[in-house]
């Protein structure tokens, strides 16, 4: 029984992309940067789909990622001091 108010869990967005969705469409339904980066997205996949540089500096991608996926050295350099959010791949290795 799902109890009244509590939502119900959603598909991880790993789950989503294997059974084919793309970035453009999990964004659409709300995930994050940071969750299309753990399910195996890239930066250029996000960006294509209008992810930030700040949204994708914020999942955990390097400058070098965002320079690769499109993103110019000013708008690298305007999120230059974006911390990575807690339990990325990025601030998991600066501890």
């Amino acid at each position: 029984d799902k109890e009244l108010g509590k939502p119900s869990a959603r598909p991880n967005a790993a789950e989503l992309k294997a059974s084919g969705a793309s970035a453009s469409d999990l964004k659409a339904k709300g995930y994050t940067a940071a969750d299309l980066k753990a399910a195996g997205f890239t930066a250029d996949q996000l960006r294509a789909a209008g992810y930030t540089a700040a949204e994708l500096k914020a999942a955990g991608f390097s400058d070098d990622d965002l320079r690769k996926a499109g993103f110019t050295d000013q708008e690298i350099g305007a999120v230059a001091n974006v911390a990575p959010t807690p339990g990325s791949e990025e601030a998991v290795a600066a501890m």
